[in-house]
């Protein structure tokens, strides 16, 4: 019995030494808890820069003091900065509302340059996407027409924009005052 042994022993050891142990590993990237806290701290800025820009928007509203339209813009034009690489947590239309009442607040502040960035920033940042007011109009083409100016053709180019309705005439009654 001892000499039948010997060899199962050995080819058991054998056995047990061939077999590896094996590990599944995940190829999707793992998030650090550390990085998951960094991305809410982002988020919980953006929320809190948003309440501060909504609320100097309000006295703004209620003082009618271009000064504040304009402190309320340049703070709602900071906020997606705040996200970093955070954007993807944050509805996009919240996104895209903070940064449209930066443009009006500039355009309602008389600073009319720092609207165009803005606005030019707003396009940028959504790849072409845009807001759509009450009436149907679209964000981004009344702000073209309040903010750009326009050649002699001034009426074939607003006819082809889904502006307010009311924009469109008041940059046709001012066009046509200038040129006659």
């Amino acid at each position: 019995m001892n000499r039948l042994s010997i060899p199962l022993i050995a080819l058991a050891a054998l056995s047990v030494a061939a077999c590896q142990q094996t590990v599944l590993t995940s190829s999707a990237p793992t998030i650090s808890v550390i990085d998951r806290a960094n991305e809410m701290q982002n988020v919980l800025n953006f929320d809190s820069c948003l309440s501060n820009g909504l609320e100097q928007d309000a006295q703004a509203a209620a003082s009618d003091e271009p000064g504040q339209y304009l402190a309320s813009a340049k703070t709602l034009a900071g906020c997606d900065a705040k996200l970093r690489d955070s954007a993807s947590l944050v509805d996009i239309d919240q996104r895209m509302q903070a940064k449209a009442l930066a443009v009006q607040n500039y355009i309602k502040g008389g600073d009319i340059q720092n609207a165009r960035l803005a606005l030019m920033d707003f396009e940028a940042s959504f790849d072409g996407a845009d807001l759509i007011f009450a009436d149907g109009s679209s964000f981004t083409d009344t702000m073209h027409v309040l903010l750009h100016s326009f050649d002699d053709r001034v009426g074939y180019k607003l006819a082809s924009l889904n502006a307010r309705r009311k924009v469109k005439d008041e940059v046709r009654r001012a066009w046509y005052w200038q040129n006659n």
